[in-house]
């Protein structure tokens, strides 16, 4: 029976160097008053996620500081997100960071949007933000590219509308589509031992719906979903593809960048982590 695919709403990564206002402009995504203070839900310092509707469509946000956990999942092989998002100073222009951005987004070979933001400011300077672009190997659809960029500004609450259609339009050209009809499955964006409730993680599933009660497994852990919450840590009975979530019920902490898949029973998950352990071990002994 052929399965049903249905639009996917997209996820989208942030990156860019640490003082190019991607706090500041998230927190304007979702509507919160201008701070430098994490918007969205965080495990640990180094990840949050958020979400946020804009004419009934959904987009999912995911911000790395350092790139280094963005790094990690796309060396698992995980494809974290869909659009990339790299967002840079008016002001200061790129820094080795945001070179460092550039090299991940073309490796993981998505759809690029950039934000120059901080543009309420006299002294940015776009034009030259561009040109530089162009010298590392990003060619903007004014000097006759595909890179679309948006100017921004989290203080004046400039460009945020732009930017969101853009990517609601980016995520339809590229026609991002899941399924809801097969087993959950999607990645570990990060993952935490809590002292009071165990083993914590934050994930978005890629395709299925995520339920309480699932049985599901990563390479190196195993457990019955135990309890579900949304970015906003309120409990949920179930996550729907390219919703970030914290979940609780794994036996031990996974990796990050690790792929979760659902079983339908504890015994067959745990199988699968063994299988997985083994094969890892031999492959270390190969090396």
């Amino acid at each position: 029976m052929e399965k049903t695919m249905i639009p996917k709403p997209p996820v989208v990564v942030i990156l860019g160097h640490i003082d190019s206002g991607k706090t500041s402009l998230l927190n304007a995504i979702l509507g919160l008053p201008f701070t430098e203070n994490k918007p969205g839900g965080t495990i640990t310092q180094e990840v949050f996620l958020a979400e946020v509707e804009k004419d009934g469509k959904k987009i999912t946000f995911i911000d790395t500081p350092g790139h280094e956990a963005f790094l990690k999942m796309r060396a698992r092989g995980a494809k974290v997100a869909d659009i990339a998002l790299l967002v840079i100073d008016g002001c200061e222009g790129i820094k080795e960071q945001t070179k460092e951005a550039i090299f991940h987004i073309k490796e993981a070979k998505i759809p690029l949007i950039v934000a120059i933001n901080k543009v309420d400011k006299i002294q940015t300077n776009p034009t030259k933000i561009k040109q530089d672009l162009q010298r590392e190997g990003i060619l903007v659809e004014e000097f006759g590219g595909n890179v679309p960029v948006v100017e921004t500004s989290a203080k004046a609450k400039i460009g945020i509308e732009e930017l969101l259609d853009l990517i609601l339009l980016l995520s339809e050209m590229e026609n991002i589509k899941t399924t809801l009809e097969e087993p959950a499955e999607g990645i570990i964006i990060e993952s935490f031992l809590d002292p009071k409730r165990g083993p914590l993680i934050a994930g978005i599933a890629e395709r299925g719906t995520l339920k309480v009660g699932s049985f599901i497994a990563t390479n190196s852990a195993y457990g019955k979903v135990k309890r579900l919450e949304n970015f906003q840590k309120k409990p949920v009975n179930e996550v729907l593809p390219s919703s970030p979530f914290f979940l609780l019920g794994l036996n031990r902490v996974p990796e990050v960048g690790e792929k979760f898949l659902t079983f339908p029973d504890l015994e067959s998950a745990k199988e699968y982590v063994q299988k997985e352990t083994k094969k890892e071990k031999e492959t270390q002994v190969i090396e």
